[in-house]
């Protein structure tokens, strides 16, 4: 588990035991909970699997005072090396999960998928207009719509928000119908670490409207545009031809020492990838994950990847352990 992405103090629930789909979760959260008040955040933890049909989801602030508080806050949160699929469908869904107003959320190891029937204006798969959140970990896969004529794209910042080893997948459907399909869009200054994208169904790998967009360690392959807008660059790799797994971003090439080591980032400091893997000091690869010796392709029956790095949550238990243990005591993180 990312115990760093957890509030100080939480309530715990999980999707099929305490309530019976993540929008009930959302509604009973906000519903007279004053997470500031109670200093205790809502953790919703997502099992592995694939959750079909949801409504987008809004993360929006309906409580007083407001919970922008960097110890509680809601945070959605799976398991980092298996990700649950949380599938959005909806007649006009435009953006699968989304966090505005107020919120100093937290979405952690959630792959991502939006379907919409009709045109839209704006379509995502996380959005976030807060700029406490934090996105770590997470991966978009399909997009499919028949159009977005405002903008389209799998991660959409509004403030500067903090995206950390995101991805999209390289095997998801991208048919929005749209010219330009951006994999991470932003309006106003952001902060963008270890991203990676080499889906072709993305014409802009990273843009940005407005403001400067601050991108260390990226990955932007196979995009007619690699940038757009005023986009800083901090050891990226723009079509330098890496090779990834099926998925599109376990990184099969030694890229081992090309990174910014930011385990020590004054705004956003982390040290693992995208699976919870650690980065080994001063030999940080670009990209959302470490650099493997080995693809699941050429070892189909391997129970888990195969690491260079040391696997970090093996340190502590997984957060499917501690629910195992106990569903509804509140938990306190240990530092």
């Amino acid at each position: 588990m990312r115990e760093s992405a957890l509030p100080l103090n939480y309530n715990l629930s999980t999707l099929g035991a305490d309530f019976d789909t993540i929008q009930d979760w959302n509604a009973n959260r906000v519903e007279g909970v004053d997470l500031v008040g109670n200093m205790a955040g809502e953790v919703l933890y997502i099992p592995p699997g694939t959750y079909s049909d949801l409504t987008p989801v809004s993360l929006e602030d309906t409580n007083k005072p407001q919970t922008s508080d960097d110890d509680y806050f809601p945070l959605i949160i799976g398991e980092p090396d298996n990700k649950p699929h949380l599938q959005f469908k909806d007649l006009e869904a435009q953006i699968g999960i989304g966090t505005s107003l107020n919120h100093a959320a937290r979405l952690c190891d959630l792959m991502v998928s939006v379907e919409s029937e009709f045109s839209v204006a704006i379509m995502a798969g996380i959005y976030s207009n807060v700029s406490h959140t934090l996105v770590q970990g997470c991966v978009v896969k399909d997009m499919i719509s028949p159009g977005a004529f405002y903008a389209a794209c799998a991660f959409l910042s509004w403030n500067p928000v903090h995206f950390v080893n995101c991805a999209t997948d390289a095997s998801g459907t991208v048919d929005v119908g749209s010219d330009q399909i951006a994999a991470f869009l932003a309006f106003t200054n952001s902060l963008l670490y270890n991203f990676t994208t080499s889906n072709s169904g993305y014409d802009i790998g990273m843009a940005i409207t407005s403001g400067t967009l601050n991108a260390y360690n990226c990955v932007v392959q196979n995009a007619d545009s690699p940038t757009s807008g005023t986009v800083n660059q901090t050891t990226c790799a723009i079509n330098q031809g890496l090779l990834f797994d099926t998925d599109g971003y376990t990184l099969l090439t030694d890229d081992r020492g090309n990174g910014t080591d930011l385990s020590s980032d004054p705004t956003c400091p982390f040290s693992d990838d995208i699976f919870g893997s650690a980065r080994s000091p001063g030999q940080w690869e670009r990209g959302a994950s470490i650099y493997t010796t080995l693809s699941e392709s050429e070892d189909p029956d391997a129970g888990s990847r195969h690491y260079v790095g040391l696997p970090s949550r093996i340190a502590r238990p997984s957060l499917s352990q501690i629910v195992n243990t106990n569903l509804s005591t509140r938990l306190t993180r240990r530092s």
